[in-house]
């Protein structure tokens, strides 16, 4: 079991969001009893400790907003969401953040990227792929929405189309993979090749040892045939010797 934690405060309309820079969770935003968190809360899973961070920068108070990773966990994209003097004027109707804010993990530094330029909207969902932030649903102060809204993170600027850009893997290493890959193939098609070789060789010799022996066992291949005496396994020249004596016996005998 996990040790219990808990904030010494309760919000509604916070985001809770993993930061893989941090390996831990950032908790932004949210109110209770119309009073606004603006600070920034750790959460450590090691640890089951929260801690408030400072930050600086643009301090954004908001609740039903969003806040999305960027750039590996690096950064931080929030946007739009609920604005306080909503509710601390609830007869004038609730107002709407259409602001976008960026958050330098690594500093903890507030960065305003856009205010005004597209309406403000809360409860939205959002994402942010490659160099777009994309913001889609939620509502506005009297329809709920099926819009969608995107700002490219590289151009500063909120753009009609989202454009995917393929990220492609380094050439070198991707090379060196195809030249790896087929070396090794190359390899192991030439050694299955050598050792059919090999077995085939084997093979072949070992019929015509069996063959040559069944022949000379049968008497079908005599040892005086001159082409059969190097396969003739079982035959030996030795075997002439017994003639060998008396040929030197009369040669001996003779005056």
């Amino acid at each position: 079991m996990f040790p219990s934690t808990v904030l010494s405060f309760l919000n509604v309309g916070n985001s809770f969001v993993w930061s893989e820079l941090r390996k831990s969770f950032l908790y932004f935003g949210g109110f209770n009893q119309a009073v606004f968190n603006q600070y920034m809360i750790e959460y450590q899973p090691s640890t089951y400790s929260w801690t408030q961070i400072s930050t600086e920068g643009v301090q954004a108070q908001l609740a039903s907003h969003c806040m999305v990773p960027a750039y590996d966990g690096t950064k931080m994209v929030v946007f739009g969401g609920w604005k306080p003097a909503a509710m601390g004027a609830p007869d004038q109707g609730p107002t709407y953040s259409s602001a976008l804010y960026m958050l330098d993990v690594k500093t903890m530094n507030w960065t305003l990227l856009s205010d005004g330029e597209v309406n403000g909207r809360r409860s939205m969902a959002c994402t942010v792929v490659g160099d777009n932030f994309v913001a889609w649903g939620g509502v506005d102060t009297t329809n709920q929405l099926a819009s969608t809204q995107i700002y490219n993170l590289k151009s500063n600027r909120w753009v009609d189309q989202y454009v995917f850009t393929a990220v492609e893997p380094p050439p070198s290493n991707n090379k060196l993979g195809v030249f790896i890959g087929l070396g090794v193939v190359a390899a192991v098609c030439i050694s299955v090749l050598l050792g059919w070789i090999v077995f085939k060789c084997r093979k072949s010799r070992a019929a015509k040892a069996h063959t040559m022996d069944n022949q000379v066992s049968s008497g079908s291949v005599t040892p005086q045939d001159p082409q059969d005496v190097k396969t003739a396994m079982q035959w030996s020249p030795y075997e002439q010797l017994p003639q060998y004596p008396q040929a030197m016996s009369s040669i001996e005998s003779s005056p």
